[in-house]
């Protein structure tokens, strides 16, 4: 197999970890050839790699981890339990932890394929109660807590909106209720333009996962600011989702990068 990049130029659309990491994979996967007549315009990431992140931020996740087979992660705004999931990858590799969606449909497939993991059909935010939540009729990755938000994507896909009560916990009660035994290796937050929220709903003198990915690209400045109040790293930002480390933590992890620098 062969890691492709057209000549539009790879770097401009990739981290350059991950182009790093694909150039350096190149070498060890050329036994067969690929029709490259049905790849992306600009990159292309084998299915074999066993990537479901949006755009394959599970890998940069894995390699920060060193491949551990076993680990417990949080992940906030789950979705499908598979496509476009932050979380499948580590699943696979024997993880488990706790999988919020506020979404019925997408809580009811989670609780089919994470039999591992406790699923909680909730959302996150500043104050334990109920909470509207807006659902985006026949794309519900769109849904959101954030009214705006929600029917302006809507809007641009010609798409109804349904509003719905749903209850909220503080992130600091989540850790507290399920999580006080645990450390979380890796927090997934993405909640649609609520991750704001989800993240000033944290005791993070008591709780700090290792690692934490968030959607960054509604508000950057502002989780930029806070995360790095919090006491926490950005290392890799692709514009969408920004992921931080634990400053406390061990720099091991940061070497196990270091075989992919450029």
């Amino acid at each position: 197999m062969k890691i492709l990049n057209h000549d539009m130029g790879l770097g401009d659309f990739i981290p350059p970890i991950l182009a790093s990491f694909l150039r350096k994979m190149k070498s060890h996967l050329d036994n067969t050839s690929i029709d490259n007549s049905d790849l992306p315009v600009k990159l292309f990431v084998s299915p074999l790699l066993g990537s479901y992140s949006q755009f394959n931020e599970d890998l940069i996740i894995d390699l920060v981890f060193a491949s551990k087979d076993n680990g417990y992660y949080l992940d906030i705004g789950a979705n499908d339990p598979s496509f476009n999931s932050n979380t499948k990858r580590f699943y696979d590799k024997g993880w488990s932890g706790i999988n919020i969606e506020p979404g019925k449909e997408l809580f009811n497939k989670l609780c089919l394929n994470r039999s591992r993991d406790i699923n909680l059909n909730i959302g996150v935010g500043h104050s334990n109660g109920m909470l509207t939540f807006y659902q985006v009729i026949g794309d519900p990755t769109l849904s959101s807590f954030e009214k705006e938000i929600a029917y302006r994507m809507a809007a641009k896909f010609e798409l109804p909106v349904s509003e719905i009560q749903i209850e909220v916990m503080r992130l600091v009660d989540v850790f507290e209720h399920y999580l006080s035994d645990k450390q979380v290796d890796f927090m997934s937050v993405d909640t649609e333009g609520f991750d704001l929220d989800v993240l000033q709903s944290n005791d993070w003198k008591r709780f700090r996962p290792t690692l934490i990915m968030v959607e960054i690209d509604n508000q950057y400045n502002k989780i930029f600011e806070y995360m790095n109040f919090c006491k926490y790293t950005l290392i890799f930002n692709n514009e969408h989702n920004g992921i931080f480390i634990d400053k406390m933590t061990p720099n091991s992890y940061l070497k196990n990068m270091k075989y992919i620098d450029g």
